[in-house]
């Protein structure tokens, strides 16, 4: 929890690199930038949104519903959109790795209830889901009581990325946080900047990570 500066200036500066390494995408590339900067911060803050959820519980207005803290989030737009890449980034930043990935055939209610309870504090991926896949969807981001009448504070977020999903039913859309990439980058580019992005990646630590979680705890 106390690493030292140079490593936490390194991974600022890698990170900056990777955000703003944009430069091939169509569309406009500030909201692209934006739209980053934004799942950064969800990722960084998710390992707190089961304490949050917990404790805004009790003073939650009877008549309240939406999101809360939410457990999900969904980043939808076509292929080549980056989508996949800045969660694993992201993970290699706060656990110097990244981690497994759920397959979106494992999307069904009774499979999330497992997810729920065993995946502790960080945010997982779920990639390339489909409509078929997210038909499922209604029943799990409504059913997550029972993680607040048991009192788990330590339960995991899970962040879908989908190609599809451009209509979402609102008892989803309000549960979850949707974000919408419309840029996009061509395949021969797309190999080639992979393999560039994945070098920065390599070079990336928790140092920084590390001390936000520093700086939380003085709070």
């Amino acid at each position: 929890m106390n690493p030292p500066a140079e490593e936490v200036r390194r991974d600022i500066k890698n990170l900056v690199n990777y955000v703003n390494g944009v430069e091939n995408f169509t569309g406009n590339l500030e909201n692209l930038k934006t739209l980053y900067w934004k799942i950064i911060l969800y990722m960084f803050a998710s390992p707190f949104f089961a304490r949050l959820r917990y404790f805004y519980n009790r003073i939650v207005p009877a008549n309240s519903s939406g999101k809360i803290f939410p457990m999900y989030m969904i980043l939808r737009g076509g292929k080549n959109g980056g989508k996949s890449l800045i969660v694993e980034t992201v993970q290699q930043l706060m656990f110097n790795r990244t981690l497994p990935c759920i397959p979106s055939k494992e999307i069904s209610p009774s499979n999330f209830e497992n997810f729920k309870l065993t995946i502790k504090g960080c945010p997982i991926l779920i990639d390339d889901a489909t409509n078929r896949n997210l038909q499922y969807l209604k029943d799990i981001v409504k059913d997550d009581y029972i993680l607040i009448s048991g009192k788990i504070l330590d339960h995991g977020t899970f962040i879908f990325t989908s190609n599809d999903a451009e209509q979402l039913k609102q008892e989803i859309s309000k549960r979850v946080v949707v974000f919408t990439i419309k840029n996009s980058i061509d395949d021969d580019i797309a190999t080639q900047r992979d393999a560039a992005l994945k070098k920065l990646r390599d070079e990336m630590h928790n140092a920084l990570y590390r001390a936000y979680l520093a700086k939380i705890a003085r709070v």
